[in-house]
């Protein structure tokens, strides 16, 4: 008797987990659906188009985990934000072929904050310039000094950085300063993973 009811127990825990594991699998393929990068991609890019203060395209948005566990993550394919500034030798300012960045699920949830963990590069490169007179073709991106009348935004997602990991691979940079004459490349800089007290510590090539 003893032996049949370890067997049922055995038998019933089986398909317990069994069922489990299947709920599982159907709650994250109807994740995958939900947050594809065929929905989220065109989304993102219309918020793009609204919010960003110059030209920029996404390929495609995407959720993941695997890449940023243990939080769950924005995973964007194809970055590139176009430089706009009469004189630049550039024609972009950014291109990043994956950028991942993984963030606070609960704080997101409850708080309404947007806190990242972990930012990750592969592929990327970014072309910086000054012009004789001073002006950057970043300058765009820098904030503004918020009005003295101008009320206080509540309603919006906060966003902080609280980085615990931060991963680059294959960095390529290049920076022209015409108003001293100074310019560097920064070639192939590659380092796979470390805590953001030591990211000025990426190995590269910079030639003057």
């Amino acid at each position: 008797m003893e032996h049949k009811t370890k067997k049922a127990l055995k038998i019933a825990g089986i398909t317990a987990g069994s069922f489990l594991a299947v709920i599982i699998l159907v709650v994250a393929i109807a994740a995958a659906i939900i947050f594809s990068p065929k929905r989220l991609t065109p989304v993102a890019s219309k918020l793009l188009d609204k919010y960003f203060p110059g030209k920029a395209e996404i390929s495609s948005v995407g959720i993941t985990y695997w890449k940023t566990r243990p939080y769950l993550g924005i995973d964007i394919k194809g970055v590139t934000v176009y430089d706009g500034m009469e004189g630049s030798p550039y024609d972009k300012i950014l291109e990043v072929n994956s950028l991942a960045a993984s963030f606070d699920l609960k704080s997101f949830l409850k708080e309404n904050k947007f806190i990242i963990k972990g930012v990750f590069l592969d592929g990327t490169h970014a072309n910086l310039y000054k012009s004789p007179s001073g002006t950057q073709n970043i300058d765009f991106l820098l904030p503004e000094s918020p009005k003295e009348d101008e009320p206080e935004d509540t309603t919006t997602t906060l966003i902080y950085a609280d980085l615990h990991e931060i991963a680059i691979k294959d960095l390529n940079a290049a920076y022209r300063d015409d108003s001293s004459l100074i310019s560097a490349v920064l070639e192939k800089a590659i380092k796979k993973s470390f805590p953001p007290e030591f990211i000025n510590r990426i190995d590269g090539v910079i030639t003057f």
